[in-house]
């Protein structure tokens, strides 16, 4: 099928291409909106009486969509609303579904999805709660969004395998025009789906190719892929299988203002966290076969009016979350928006594949916190980009200057849960040798060169440097391997100063070469996972130890508690972060060096 790009004309120039034998349709979508319930960056700005910068909402957005069905109505033009998936978790809303509640899926269903695929964090919790989430939620069900797994296999006799995911989906639209959807989990997505033992994957391009042949067979038109993966994997799936008319990309959050082309296939991704709302106003010529599309991005701001209805879900579910983090924090704590520190910059998670100011914060916060708790000395502490969610923002209008809320703070960090089910992947406590913590660090280093930059390490306790050039000892030809060197580190030094990491030379002694000796490490629980299952080659190994150096089997006994509750990251960041100014976070001291040895 031919597409004509219509992204750069003016609505009318579309229009005048249309015909008889033409008819319009409109497809609205979304992807990794991620418990974003409320207006955000920073919520603590939000003020529905006055001017901001806030972004996002799930109650803009019913404005935005009703307003748009209800322009096309007059023309009798359909219009279809669709995600790419990680509608959960990622921010304090994601905990209420460890309380049996489904804001996301429930506010979604309300405002009219038609479909949506269901992306890696829905898996975050294990296969047994994603499907008690969506039973919950009222699925299985003749109506609501369809859910979509097409390359998702489901073990027989399991709880998710009597909810369903649809392999495909056909909407007949009521200008007789059949639009057919099919919607994958990618293969860099799979990798960070560690509790989902009662599914696995089939290879996406096989599964691509067997639905798209099914569609045409049951008369769709227009085929849409609502995929969870990033722009080059599905750039690399448009190359590989003709048909697939439009490709809604997800996962990786990133915003494309202009689509890009590839095999005819037009692939659009719009951003994260509702920042934006993408449309496309398509026209078929039922002769040609012909698609004009014209597409553009719709900012959710602050000139969007909430919509009352869906505001006044949100407000319920708001008032819940309150009373449960009054629970959670020992009634330190009772409004999601309260300020908790200050800080005169923008604490950031860039840039890529390097220290961060933000995973500075994050890493101190977990050693110095356990360190409080345990009041034992921490030596290092460990967290990868993946779980850094955010950059903090403080408040800009003039009430909230510089104010750090609680909801800006914890949505950095508040990913996972324990297993009592309160939010938050869990701070362990383990030892390494020396040996074994540099291989970790050559470890995810070279992790973060085959597997992306959430798998970059961020560092508290220490300094090190690396040759980024000296990473990977060499590629094999087949299945597109890598071989880690394990010389890519040039030197590891220990920090040995009070609180807060400085980067005052004074302050670092080379680590010791004792095999003897072990280090006390504090790391969330969900990095902790990846040592006994990463074993790439026979080199990477390292084994958890207590501190007597015994191997840690199960890896939950190794938690730490605090009044009798387990220790989370957001606890952790949230409590050395109270009263206090970051401001001092705003920029990285120099604790990962990239130095090349020649």
């Amino acid at each position: 099928m031919n597409i004509l790009i219509k992204d750069y004309l003016e609505k009318s120039e579309v229009q005048n291409l249309t015909s008889q034998n033409t008819v319009n349709f409109t497809l609205l979508y979304t992807t990794d909106e991620h418990s974003s319930l409320i207006p955000h960056t920073p919520a603590i700005d939000f003020d529905p009486n006055q001017k901001d910068d806030t972004i996002g909402g799930f109650a803009r957005l019913q404005t935005i969509v009703s307003k748009i069905r209800n322009e096309k109505l007059k023309s009798k033009e359909p219009v279809l609303l669709v995600s790419a998936g990680d509608f959960l978790s990622g921010n304090p809303y994601s905990w209420l579904a460890t309380k049996g509640k489904t804001p996301e899926l429930s506010l979604m269903n309300k405002i009219g999805y038609d479909v949506i695929t269901l992306g890696n964090h829905e898996y975050d919790f294990g296969t047994d709660f994603i499907s008690n989430y969506l039973k919950l939620a009222g699925y299985p069900k003749d109506n609501g969004p369809v859910l979509l797994g097409t390359n998702t296999v489901i073990y027989d006799d399991t709880p998710l395998k009597e909810i369903g995911l649809n392999k495909y989906f056909i909407k007949e639209l009521t200008n007789n025009i059949k639009v057919g959807f099919i919607g994958i989990i990618g293969k860099e997505a799979q990798h960070y789906i560690r509790k989902a033992k009662d599914i696995t994957f089939n290879s996406h391009l096989t599964s691509i190719k067997k639905y798209v042949k099914t569609l045409k067979e049951n008369g769709a038109n227009i085929i849409v892929a609502v995929n969870h993966s990033g722009v080059n994997e599905n750039i690399n799936i448009a190359r590989y299988i003709d048909d697939i008319d439009i490709i809604i990309s997800g996962h990786t959050h990133k915003f494309l203002k202009h689509p890009t082309i590839t095999n005819n296939t037009f692939i659009v991704q719009p951003g994260s966290h509702l920042r934006h709302l993408g449309q496309l106003d398509i026209s078929y010529n039922i002769e040609s076969k012909e698609l004009s599309i014209y597409q553009k991005n719709i900012p959710i701001d602050d000139i969007i009016k909430e919509d009352p209805e869906i505001e006044s879900d949100i407000s319920n579910y708001t008032n819940l979350l309150n009373e449960w983090l009054e629970d959670l924090t020992n009634k330190k704590i009772n409004n999601i928006l309260e300020p908790i520190a200050i800080s005169n910059e923008n604490i950031k998670k860039t840039p890529t594949y390097s220290e961060t100011p933000l995973g500075n914060l994050i890493t101190d916060s977990m050693r110095i916190y356990a360190e409080d708790t345990l009041e034992k000395t921490v030596d290092f502490a460990f967290q990868v980009n993946g779980q850094i969610r955010d950059d903090i923002l403080p408040g800009t209008r003039e009430d909230t200057k510089g104010k750090i809320s609680f909801y800006d703070l914890a949505r950095t960090a508040g990913m996972g849960k324990t297993i009592n089910s309160t939010p938050g992947y869990p701070v362990a406590e383990v030892y390494f040798t020396k040996r074994e913590i540099k291989i970790i660090l050559e470890s995810f280093i070279f992790l973060s060169k085959v597997m992306g930059n959430p798998l970059f390490l961020q560092v508290s306790g220490m300094r090190y440097s690396y040759d980024p050039d000296n990473v990977i000892l060499s590629d094999l030809p087949i299945k597109n391997w890598a071989i880690p060197s394990f010389r890519a580190i040039n030197s590891i030094e220990k920090y040995v100063g009070e609180g807060v990491q400085t980067d005052n030379n004074k302050d670092f002694i080379e680590l010791k070469k004792d095999k003897k000796k072990l280090y006390r490490v504090a790391i969330d629980l969900y990095v902790l996972e990846f040592f006994p299952k990463k074993r790439l080659v026979s080199r990477l190994f390292v084994v958890p130890k207590d501190e007597h150096g015994n191997p840690i089997e199960d890896f939950k006994k190794s938690i730490i508690k605090e009044n009798y509750r387990p220790l989370t990251v957001w606890k952790a960041l949230v409590g050395f972060s109270k009263n206090r100014d970051l401001t001092s976070y705003s920029e990285d001291n120099k604790r990962i060096i990239t130095k090349n040895r020649n």
